[in-house]
Order: structure tokens, then sequence, then C-alpha cells
């Protein structure tokens, strides 16, 4: 497993970084992007070019907003608080 840096991690935030489903945390292409580089833990929503090889830096393409629908077609619960 990746280790995040601290400051970064405290960084995160909730419904742009990563939402939750299903009881697990799933972190947005934007959090990969500025993280900066794949982890290479085969994160569902990995923008890196090739995906999910540790290291890699080139991002694929453009990068569709996560945030809006996950893989059920349901848009992830609002953070607001």
């Amino acid at each position: 497993m990746a280790k995040i840096p601290y400051g970064l991690f405290m960084k995160v935030m909730a419904g742009e970084d990563y939402y939750f489903e299903k009881g697990l945390m799933v972190m947005t292409a934007r959090y990969h992007l500025k993280r900066g580089y794949c982890c290479g833990s085969g994160c569902r929503h990995c923008p890196f070019d090739p995906r999910h090889h540790a290291g890699a830096t080139a991002v694929a393409g453009p990068v569709p907003d996560q945030r809006s629908v996950n893989d059920e077609g349901q848009k992830p619960p609002s953070t607001a608080v």
C-alpha cells in the first residue's frame, strides 16, 4: 500500500477527492492528480498512463468529473454539513 504524505492527507476534501461506496472510501481522479503519481493499487479512477503502474505520472487524457456519478449510476451522497 502506498504511503500518503501527511500534509496531503490533511488537504483531501469529502466529495471532491473521495466518496464512500458500500462502506469503502473511493478516491477520485482529482485526488490522484493532486497526488501526482500512480500508486499501482488498481484504483478505479486512476488517470495515469499506463493505468495501475506504480510511479506513472503521465495523464492518460481528459479526466471526467468522477464525483458526478459512481459505477452504479448513482450520485455519491452529499457531504455538506
